[in-house]
């Protein structure tokens, strides 16, 4: 009997399909991703699987719980959520903040471990009893590695990555991408959307991305609009045109937005035990 079953379709990316899962020995449900048998995406993934394993044990990271393989390809196996930021319902004022909160010490984490996300979007957000895990890593990498091309979704991407200034590509991507998210949170709209965004090439979106970017200098308005000036104030600091001006994650969570609560240090949001660790990825890596 296979180790795993599988159900309906979850969601599908630019690298595979995830699917609704249950696990024949102890029948629990798990999200599995498949990624075919491709020896790109095969590579792809075994970086994937490494990188997870480097930033595993920490509450707001998604835990990887397997990796198999059967005649169909390879599968990454991970512990199952019950939605994502943008199919969230409508967001409260302090489930934002507990949001961003869990966002932010997520991203300090992988970003004390020399990791950067590169794809931090909503749908890339996850949501299970209140908790938010960054997921899908497909285009992470460690910070001492060549930069690749742009790629994932223009909306969240950082002025650096539209000019494709690879020099300048660091932790402040996923700040910047993280600020769009919460501006969007808040406003309930796209802070930099393009005007009819569908009808364009690629380099005409990101064009105009940089004119929206550029033009942006509402942040006295937008205070006016939410109504809080400590909300306006980070979300102007995450949104730093200037990657070397952009604040980081941990500053960020030491920000007025989040008053008096104290926020511990990366390793203070460890979890007790991490589930990828060690997995054998020699039946993967052809």
């Amino acid at each position: 009997m296979e180790k795993y079953s599988f159900g309906r379709v979850l969601g599908c990316g630019s690298e595979g399909k995830v699917m609704l899962g249950c696990n024949n020995q102890n029948h629990n449900k798990v999200a599995i991703k498949y990624l075919g048998q491709e020896h790109s995406i095969l590579n792809a993934m075994v970086n994937e699987v490494e990188i997870l394993e480097e930033c595993a044990g920490h509450v707001n990271i998604i835990n990887l719980l397997d990796v198999t393989t059967n005649k169909n390809g390879s599968f990454m196996v991970f512990e199952l959520m019950e939605t994502d930021l943008r199919h969230h319902k409508r967001f409260e004022g302090h489930e934002i903040r507990s949001f961003m909160r869990q966002i932010l010490s997520g991203l300090a984490w992988i970003h004390s471990n020399k990791i950067v996300h590169q794809d931090i979007k909503p749908e890339n957000l996850l949501v299970k009893g209140g908790v938010v895990k960054l997921a899908d890593f497909g285009h992470a990498r460690r910070l001492w590695e060549q930069p690749r091309e742009c790629f994932g979704t223009l909306s969240y991407h950082s002025p650096e990555q539209l000019k494709g200034e690879r020099g300048l590509y660091s932790t402040a991507i996923d700040i910047w991408a993280a600020g769009c998210v919460f501006a969007e949170m808040v406003l309930e709209f796209r802070l930099f959307d393009p005007i009819d965004y569908e009808f364009m090439n690629e380099e005409d979106r990101k064009c105009q991305m940089m004119e929206l970017i550029q033009a942006w200098n509402s942040w006295s308005e937008l205070e006016l609009i939410v109504g809080d000036k400590s909300t306006v104030e980070l979300m102007a600091r995450m949104l730093k045109v200037d990657p070397c001006k952009r604040i980081s994650a941990q500053g960020a969570l030491k920000s007025k937005y989040f008053g008096s609560v104290e926020v511990g240090t990366p390793s203070m949001q460890m979890v007790g035990t991490g589930v990828c660790k060690n997995f054998n990825l020699a039946c993967i890596a052809h």
